[in-house]
């Protein structure tokens, strides 16, 4: 059997236990999505396509410049690491 001790509240702990449970679907603290993780996998694709292309001496598609494109990466990655 469960045996029930008492706070300095007066308040025994399988009251507090019932409702803590009650307020949450589970006993586990769960944390919120967050989107740093897809912002840091976007900027480290868009980091990976120019430098790959100035590897191989290819240019992008659309006459975009690779500097720029490798300079808003890394911008970004600083931003969200910095975040």
């Amino acid at each position: 059997m469960m045996q029930r001790t008492t706070l300095n509240s007066g308040v025994s702990t399988s009251t507090n236990l019932n409702l803590v449970c009650q307020r949450q679907k589970h006993a586990f603290h769960i944390l919120d999505a967050s989107p740093y993780p897809f912002l840091v996998s976007f900027f480290l694709l868009f980091l990976l396509i120019p430098t790959t292309l100035y590897m191989h001496a290819l240019e992008l598609p659309f006459g975009l410049p690779r500097a720029d494109l490798i300079h808003v990466s890394f911008f970004g990655l600083y931003l969200t690491s910095m975040s």
